[in-house]
């Protein structure tokens, strides 16, 4: 899947759980961003 620019885009389902993870564990952007590659928990999304 490719976005406007020819870049490839995110999968919506991923970004949703993502934002949930986001929002349930109080993180800003670079915390979600290091825990999604910290945490083998994250990483199942």
């Amino acid at each position: 899947m490719k976005d406007a620019t020819g870049e490839d885009a995110y999968y919506a389902l991923m970004m949703f759980k993502a934002i949930l993870l986001q929002r349930w564990y109080d993180l800003s952007d670079p915390a979600l961003k290091a825990a999604l590659y910290d945490r083998i928990s994250f990483m199942k999304i």
